[in-house]
């Protein structure tokens, strides 16, 4: 079965000790909400001066699975990334929650979010990532430079998606990814986020680091999550159904 692309948005909330729900409101694919056993992938940045703990879950406080682990760099403001995924059950969920679990929110009120979704129809349901994930940070900079992946299936789709903190955020830009969606939020401590994705075609995909997103400092910081997505596979007939038509 090909991948394809169900719909994104992008949107940021200031400094808030609320936990955030938010509606699914997808434009640029297939569908404005998610259907049954479609993956939903989003990336969730708060612009921070401490380690914060995010949490992206469904209405129900259901966490999303985790791709690769939730980065966070120490600099004049520190960045804090968590990218995450969930398969849509029989009845799809119509919202998502990002929250921070100490604090709420982003975990602050000085601590600007920023956040994408983009959702995928065809993904395998048993591995959906094809490889091991791969993430990036680094200190002095915002410049969001995504890992190389190289995935191992015919058909895969590669996701990335990277965030930074600074004091006045900027908009990332992409050429190589599909429907990139990138934006900031401002706050004492700004948040910034882009992601996007591309059909891979075989070796390594190392993606050039992001451009824009405003004038480079070294009080920033910067982190980003590079994904494979495994094509679902199509299962043959059985042999009975091919013999008897059944």
């Amino acid at each position: 079965m090909t991948i394809s692309y169900v719909g994104g948005q992008i949107a940021g909330f200031a400094g808030t000790t609320s936990p955030q729900t938010i509606n699914f409101a997808l434009t640029g694919g297939l569908a404005s909400v998610p259907a049954r056993e479609d993956l939903v992938v989003i990336g969730y940045c708060v612009g921070s001066t401490v380690d914060r703990s995010l949490a992206i879950r469904n209405a129900s406080a259901v966490d999303y699975t985790l791709a690769g682990s939730e980065l966070t760099v120490s600099d004049t403001f520190d960045v804090n990334l968590r990218v995450a995924w969930r398969f849509m059950p029989a009845t799809p969920e119509t919202q998502f929650v990002l929250t921070e679990t100490v604090g709420g929110g982003s975990g602050n009120a000085n601590d600007a979010g920023h956040w994408t979704v983009h959702v995928f129809r065809g993904v395998d349901l048993v591995t959906p990532m094809d490889v091991a994930v791969v993430t990036a940070s680094a200190a002095s900079s915002r410049i969001a430079n995504p890992g190389a992946i190289t995935p191992v299936t015919a058909g895969a789709w590669v996701y990335a998606c990277g965030g930074a903190a600074s004091a006045v955020g900027g908009t990332y830009t992409a050429p190589e990814l599909v429907d990139f969606r990138a934006g900031t939020t401002a706050d004492t401590d700004d948040a910034q986020i882009g992601a996007g994705f591309r059909p891979w075609t075989t070796g390594a995909l190392d993606l050039a680091a992001f451009t824009g997103g405003g004038t480079d400092t070294t009080n920033d910081s910067w982190a980003a999550v590079t994904v494979a997505l495994r094509p679902r596979k199509i299962m043959a007939p059985h042999a009975s159904h091919q013999l008897f038509g059944g």
